[in-house]
């Protein structure tokens, strides 16, 4: 990787990362008003608060962060952040799924 220069590292940046979080925002956009049945003024009051908290923390918080642990390890925290996150929410909302709850079934041996 060293031997490409900086605009070319940053333009594989650019399409690798910002381009994919780009397209799953419109996605989500697309699949809310199509799928889900939202309406435009439930898709501003939605999605509108979240693109704002995302520019504050972009700037207030991963930016700083970024100049004192680097660029690498930032992305690696935020995405052990959303692993521990998601599997708690599938923890908490998908209940049958816990260790205690499912029964398994022991084949008959004859």
């Amino acid at each position: 990787m060293n031997r490409f220069g900086i605009g070319v590292r940053s333009g594989m940046g650019d399409f690798l990362y910002e381009n994919a979080v780009a397209s799953v925002i419109t996605l989500m956009g697309i699949y809310s008003r199509n799928v889900m049945g939202f309406k435009a003024s439930e898709l501003t009051l939605v999605l509108g608060p979240a693109i704002v908290v995302a520019i504050v923390s972009a700037f207030g918080l991963f930016g700083p962060l970024i100049r004192a642990v680097g660029p690498k390890r930032v992305v690696l925290m935020a995405a052990l952040a959303i692993y521990v996150l998601m599997g708690g929410v599938l923890i908490a909302l998908v209940p049958d799924v816990r260790p205690s709850s499912v029964n398994f079934v022991q084949p008959d041996r004859a």
